[in-house]
């Protein structure tokens, strides 16, 4: 998993706490928007503007960025340019470093797995 962090001020005021990035394990990008200066755990007062941890667990995580942005932009935040290439650099490096182990991977082993075993297929 990547996470890019970063402080800002959202267009009402609110300043803001954000993390996000490419999820590889659920192949899903992550968003959460935070009240700046409050802890994940605060006992006594919800910090989380949003937070995909929230989505049902039957909801996957966006492939894409795009959902992501709509709902920065109705909580008013901009969000730099630099930190969207970096959140997508980070999927399209996921991707090929999964490639590249599928790539090492012998003929044999690969097919097992596809059948859904992991082990090798010679013994």
């Amino acid at each position: 998993m990547t996470q890019h962090s970063f402080s800002t001020t959202t267009q009402h005021g609110i300043p803001v706490d954000i993390e996000t990035g490419w999820d590889a394990a659920a192949k899903g990008y992550f968003l959460v928007v935070r009240r700046a200066g409050h802890a994940a755990n605060d006992e006594w007062d919800d910090p989380d503007l949003f937070s995909t941890d929230r989505l049902p667990k039957s909801v996957p995580l966006p492939q894409r960025y795009e959902p992501l942005r709509s709902i920065l932009d109705g909580l008013g935040v901009i969000l730099p340019t630099s930190v969207v290439n970096d959140v997508v650099i980070d999927r399209v490096m996921s991707a090929n470093a999964d490639q590249e182990l599928d790539a090492s991977e012998s003929p044999a082993r690969r097919s097992t797995r596809t059948l859904g075993r992991t082990e090798d297929a010679i013994a």
